[in-house]
């Protein structure tokens, strides 16, 4: 695991391979404010200036990295160290020192969000997937991060940054699940990792097999698992730290765990379909929760469902106009198969209400309309909570992931009325609307539950490499759902409920 520490004191920062200072408009490091070698730019944001240490610093490197003309907030921090690690990538830098001593903010609160999101954004930038490759990228991973905090503060730092290589790392294991090959992420390969896990005695892991899966009434979930010789799962993962009950109302995470997805008979378009090794999505952001929550140790009950399946179209697969029984009772007319994702969330929610939870959230790769409403920026919510939708608005100024409340009016579950079945799972309007058609089905299977849904699918692909995420699969939703965890439980740990 990476080293990380933090010390107070900028003369600590030129013991590594190179040295990061942060550079703003108004805020020039005392070491460049001597110097001339400031260029008239390196201040803007994302701007990065490299420079060799040599005459000016003990450390190999110098990198100049810009914070802008205004306020300083964890997202500019976030870009300012990823671009700042993938300038210095190449360069055989495995000792990074993040000289953060000048920052200043008006509280502690929010001088720990940017010293989070600049260890986020130095782990997170140095990331690579590249376990299948015989020749393997030439960068040296980073092995040592040390962060100088502001003077009197490192104990406030220390604990940010512990909280920032929580993230980044659940970030980069959901990364590694969505990279994964689809034959080598199968259903079962992806129950084992969860199963993996469970080393850890905070964590209680129980499989159901395709057996159980039917025992438990889950026909939606199997009549998408139904065309894949891959066999289907359903996971879940019980986390109970000491000090909180066992019999506690967990707060229930549920994750789409769409391996790959062809659309079944319904067959998707063969350009880009590659992509949709990372249709479980939702399922890897949810996996990488459980890792920053092992990590911090949250005291929090939290339960993770993991409905995961293949959805291909093999002889047995579902047709159109089929009909079938979910776990709570209703029926469904599957219309479209490749609208699968809310066929197995709703029997992967009808169980998450049967665990007396005092919430439930899930997160899904769910519609390709969310790309029509947000672009690439931007995750859509639904909520029947309102303190709960808040709470994720809160977190987003800290995890830097944005976040829009949407509407569940109650003319979107009429567009889902079916002549055959109790539901159909596309609306009569098809396309219209199926952003919040699609949402409404979840929650006709969520009764009076506090809940939130968080539609992930236009977020979940970088098409062009970010300051501090490549090109690819994003693991998007986890830092968010991680970020909310962390703030959840520090209301608990205050007695407020959360």
């Amino acid at each position: 695991m990476m080293e990380l520490d933090v010390v107070e004191g900028a003369a600590t920062a030129q013991e590594g391979d190179a040295l990061l200072l942060l550079v703003g408009s108004k805020q020039i490091p005392d070491l460049l404010s001597r110097t001339s070698i400031l260029a008239e730019d390196a201040w803007r944001r994302e701007a990065v200036t490299l420079l060799a240490g040599h005459g000016l610093v003990a450390a190999r490197w110098l990198v100049l990295a810009g914070l802008g003309d205004g306020p300083v907030d964890a997202e500019t921090c976030r870009r300012a160290a990823g671009a700042a690690v993938k300038a210095v990538r190449e360069r055989e830098v495995g000792r990074l020192v993040v000289d953060a001593s000048g920052l200043s903010s008006p509280t502690d609160d929010m001088l720990a969000a940017q010293v989070q999101a600049l260890v986020e954004g130095a782990l997170s930038a140095d990331y690579d997937f590249d376990r299948y490759r015989t020749r393997r990228a030439r960068h040296t991973p980073l092995a040592q991060l040390r962060l100088v905090a502001p003077p009197g503060l490192s104990a406030v730092a220390t604990t940010a940054a512990r909280r920032g290589r929580a993230v980044a790392q659940a970030v980069n294991a959901a990364r590694d699940l969505c990279n994964e090959p689809p034959n080598r992420l199968t259903p079962v390969d992806f129950a084992a990792r969860i199963e993996a896990l469970a080393s850890d005695r905070r964590l209680t892991v129980t499989t159901l097999d395709r057996a159980a899966i039917a025992a438990e009434g889950m026909g939606a979930l199997l009549a998408v698992a139904q065309g894949s010789h891959a066999e289907p799962r359903f996971v879940r993962a019980d986390y109970r730290p000491a000090g909180v009950a066992k019999d506690a109302p967990p707060l229930v995470l549920v994750g789409k765990s769409v391996t790959f997805d062809t659309g079944g008979i319904s067959l998707k378009p063969a350009l880009d379909m590659e992509r949709q090794k990372a249709d479980m999505g939702g399922g890897a952001a949810v996996f990488g929760a459980l890792t920053a929550l092992l990590a911090l140790d949250l005291p929090l009950a939290v339960t993770a469902l993991f409905p995961i399946v293949e959805n291909m179209p093999g002889g047995g697969a579902t047709r159109p106009g089929d009909v079938v029984s979910t776990r709570s009772g209703q029926t469904v007319e599957i219309l479209n198969t490749d609208a699968e994702g809310r066929l197995i969330l709703a029997d992967a929610l009808s169980y998450a209400r049967s665990l007396n939870p005092c919430a439930i959230i899930d997160l899904a790769t769910l519609t390709g309309a969310s790309s029509i409403v947000f672009g690439p920026v931007g995750i859509g919510m639904f909520a029947t909570d309102t303190a709960l939708a808040d709470a994720f608005g809160h977190a987003e100024a800290t995890a830097g992931e944005r976040v829009w409340r949407l509407p569940l009016w109650p003319e979107y579950r009429d567009l889902l009325r079916s002549h055959v079945a109790d539901l159909r799972n596309i609306s009569t309007t098809v396309q219209q609307g199926s952003m919040m058609t699609a949402a409404s089905f979840l929650h006709a299977f969520i009764g009076t539950e506090p809940w939130v849904h968080l539609d992930i699918y236009n977020t979940a692909w970088n098409e062009a490499e970010h300051p501090h995420l490549p090109k690819g699969p994003t693991a998007s939703g986890t830092r968010l759902l991680v970020q909310f965890l962390i703030e959840r439980a520090g209301s608990s740990a205050r007695g407020i409920e959360g």
